[in-house]
């Protein structure tokens, strides 16, 4: 190989290295998209070569990156805390594959110069050929390790949660830029190699860099875990709240029909003293039932008395935010359903409607919740009107607005989670200014398991 063919191969090579890490940025940062189409992954590409060219292939293109992706995160469908974390799991995986690939190649190309010099740049060729598949091989395994990992559980990002998630990354991007400045040393005109002065490294180069990447993933495992645990929590809580309700239903029905009862034995009074034709008697009669009090308010009917608690408590809450709620449920009762599990689906669905319906003038306060029978399938319906910014987050779920979003925004997930357990699912989607949650469950068998 001559010199002249060698500088092309490099300059190729210093090419196409941009190239193919943007299509690796592209691939792992389009799994936190709230929908994957050409258009985005195009721009999210890109705007990474865009950063990579203004920076000159240094790392003030983490910077870069940062900003467009927060500038562009309302096009891109992505989540601004998610695509922070993204950036830095990415960087990170970049600079351990750098340093781990260089050690490969240093050994390598640890043997006598011939004195040939196409030799000497055939050689030259092949060890950057080995340093770009290795850094290739290196940056491919880490991400796919954070993909799998990440799409274990959702992580309910917040300002603390991510920055807290980026520390490792964070490390380990330091690291890497350490050693690349710490490589080569000029010394009275003499060019020292690290690896050269010191062969410990070799070894533990690549060991710290592994340590960092597995760092992150604890981190993100770790985060998983609490997420996992405060979804329990609010489910318990969630069902105790259910009984709660529940009990104070069944009062209320004891009530009631305590209430029938003195209505029977009431109107055979009436009626005795409208036939002995004792006007004035009846006349006073009926003014000392109606000091004893109003009428019953009018209750819930969906066929379960978890679901009328918890669907009665809900238009309490409505009627008291001026929210005009239409609700249509009918509990199948032979189909094998539990009623807590299908007190969780409605109770959050309810609560998202309500939240949303606060936020507008009163004239648009309405919502709808309706559940009925499809076959061997239960389908649940809620309805709202919203102030029409949603923004995307984990799994296709919108993310919360509240201003601790880390602790919020579970229920959602939980009404899915509970319809999984039902061999279903829960879909949203927006039309105009309205939103609209669907569940969709599948009977279970006689055994208590989904068919």
């Amino acid at each position: 190989m001559a010199e002249g063919e060698f500088l092309l191969f490099g300059r190729l090579v210093s090419g196409f290295v941009p190239v193919l890490s943007g299509v690796g940025f592209t691939a792992f940062v389009s799994a936190f998209f709230e929908k994957r189409t050409v258009g985005r992954l195009l721009a999210a590409g890109c705007g990474y070569l865009a950063c990579c060219f203004i920076s000159g292939g240094r790392m003030v293109s983490l910077p870069l990156v940062l900003l467009m992706l927060a500038l562009a995160a309302g096009k891109l469908g992505l989540n601004r805390a998610a695509g922070m974390l993204a950036v830095a799991l990415f960087y990170s995986a970049k600079s351990a594959a750098a340093v781990t690939a260089g050690c490969l190649s240093y050994l390598a190309g640890r043997q006598p110069p011939p004195d040939n010099p196409a030799v000497i740049y055939r050689a030259a060729a092949g060890n950057v050929s080995l340093l770009l598949g290795g850094y290739l091989a290196f940056l491919v395994l880490f991400l796919w390790l954070f993909r799998r990992r990440l799409a274990k559980g959702p992580l309910a990002l917040g300002p603390s949660a991510v920055a807290g998630l980026c520390l490792v990354p964070a490390l380990g991007i330091l690291f890497g830029n350490m050693v690349a400045k710490l490589l080569f040393e000029v010394r009275d005109g003499a060019v020292y190699e690290l690896y050269g002065a010191h062969p410990v490294f070799l070894a533990l180069v690549p060991l710290m860099a592994g340590l960092f990447i597995c760092g992150s993933l604890l981190a993100v495992a770790a985060r998983q875990r609490a997420v996992a645990l405060q979804q329990e929590q609010l489910k318990r809580v969630k069902a105790a709240d259910i009984a709660e309700r529940l009990a104070c239903a069944e009062e209320s029905y004891n009530s009631l029909r305590q209430e029938q009862h003195q209505f029977r034995s009431h109107l055979a009074v009436l009626q005795g003293l409208a036939a002995a034709e004792e006007y004035g008697a009846l006349k006073q009669y009926l003014a000392k039932l109606g000091e004893q009090g109003e009428a019953p308010s009018p209750t819930v009917q969906t066929g379960n008395a978890v679901l009328d608690a918890v669907v009665g408590s809900r238009q309490r809450q409505a009627a008291s935010q001026q929210t005009f709620l239409k609700v249509a449920v009918h509990f199948p009762s032979n189909a094998g359903y539990d009623p807590f599990s299908l007190g969780i689906i409605l109770d959050n669905l309810l609560q998202n409607a309500l939240e949303a319906c606060e936020k507008l003038p009163p004239e648009r306060r309405e919502a709808t919740l309706s559940g009925c029978r499809k076959g061997r399938f239960f389908l649940i319906e809620a309805q709202n009107p919203f102030d029409g910014k949603i923004l995307p987050g984990e799994q296709g779920l919108p993310c919360s607005t509240k201003k601790d979003s880390a602790l919020h925004g579970l229920g959602l997930l939980l009404v899915r989670q509970e319809a999984e357990r039902y061999m279903g699912g829960l879909t949203i989607r927006t039309e105009g200014q309205r939103f609209c949650a669907t569940v969709l469950l599948q009977e279970r068998s006689n055994e208590g398991e989904p068919d």
